[in-house]
């Protein structure tokens, strides 16, 4: 991705048409490699920060992202998560790697999240997600994705 020679010009339709561009440049082409990927993430959120407070949607119309791992000790895949996230103005709070399914609920039960994304490595992990599912508010979206999964699996807490 090429930066923009000016971004504050930018308006927040054409930062959204932008990021819609390269999301399908991605499902298009596949996603490059991790360090390419947190670049291109970097240099959007770049262009994001620089449109302005005034050109932006106030930041607590954006939802709020829990990250965590539960099996995890590296956490690549929360950076590029995270990276993402905060590309196009989402706020994030990194619960942290090899997180128990108390840490993670007691964080929720604070301050609940509008979603909580979890990365998951291994089969074995599953009634842990299944215990954290279970014990979240309503209303909080949790998105599970890893190697387990193949694709990322979206699921709701219970009404």
């Amino acid at each position: 991705m090429s930066p923009l020679s000016q971004p504050s010009a930018m308006s927040w339709e054409a930062f959204k048409a932008l990021v819609r561009e390269r999301a399908q440049h991605w499902r298009v082409f596949g996603l490059p490699g991790r360090w390419q990927v947190l670049q291109e993430l970097k240099e959007l959120q770049r262009l994001q920060e620089a449109l302005g407070a005034d050109a932006r949607p106030a930041s607590d119309r954006f939802p709020i992202l829990y990250l965590a791992t539960l099996d995890d000790g590296w956490g690549h895949g929360l950076d590029v998560i995270e990276a993402a996230a905060r590309a196009v103005g989402v706020r994030t709070v990194r619960l942290g790697l090899l997180c128990s399914a108390e840490h993670i609920l007691d964080a929720c039960r604070r301050r609940p999240p509008d979603v909580l994304g979890l990365t998951i490595l291994h089969a074995e992990t599953e009634p842990i997600v299944s215990a954290v599912v279970q014990g979240l508010t309503s209303g909080v979206t949790v998105l599970a994705e890893g190697p387990v999964f193949g694709i990322p699996t979206l699921r709701h807490a219970p009404a």
